[in-house]
């Protein structure tokens, strides 16, 4: 098994695991991840471009952050450093499994269990790095837990909160990978 195809694997793994615990902490609750209106058509396709704007919104400030402030460059290259390249199907497939495993889990049944507010605050502490360079990173995936957790209070949408998220992560880790890793060239979000 090459190391590419190792590497996706334990991501597929790791987000499986919490998609699976989201999913049974759901239906224990009496309750599925998705609501009803997810399925219709008009409904959904809103809901998919309010997340894609808010993630691509938080990447665009993410970005700028590292423009201006040198602990947001120092975590950026330490970020790129701890989970190195990604080629853009790689990107695109962690950043899908991510979202759906995190979602399912946070959003989907920790949320409606426990409130916004000790959601967001696990949703960050999931968000740990090696180093103190990566406080920021817990700090900002604190305020981004209390972003998708708002999503899902006002669309009443697990979809929103995914396709906000697989926005998030797959931009960044296109941008990592390029900026700070040599990898090809990411599509720059708009703005």
């Amino acid at each position: 098994m090459s190391p590419s195809v190792l590497r996706l694997s334990r991501f597929a793994a790791f987000y499986g695991v919490l998609f699976a615990i989201g999913t049974a902490w759901a239906y224990a609750q009496g309750r599925g991840l998705l609501v009803q209106q997810a399925l219709r058509p008009p409904t959904a396709l809103a809901h998919a471009a309010i997340g894609a704007l808010v993630g691509l919104l938080l990447v665009v400030g993410s970005q700028r952050l590292s423009q201006h402030f040198g602990w947001a460059r120092r975590l950026e290259q330490a970020l790129a450093e701890t989970i190195g390249p990604f080629s853009t199907p790689a990107a695109l497939a962690v950043a899908l499994l991510s979202s759906l495993g995190e979602e399912a889990l946070f959003r989907g049944a920790m949320q409606p269990a426990i409130g916004l507010v000790l959601t967001a605050t696990a949703f960050g502490l999931l968000h740990v790095g090696p180093s103190r360079v990566f406080l920021p990173w817990t700090a900002m995936a604190i305020g981004v837990g209390f972003i998708f957790g708002g999503l899902l209070v006002v669309t009443d949408d697990l979809l929103t909160c995914i396709v906000a998220h697989a926005t998030v992560n797959f931009f960044n880790l296109r941008y990592l990978s390029q900026k700070y890793l040599g990898g090809a060239p990411a599509a720059p979000p708009a703005g």
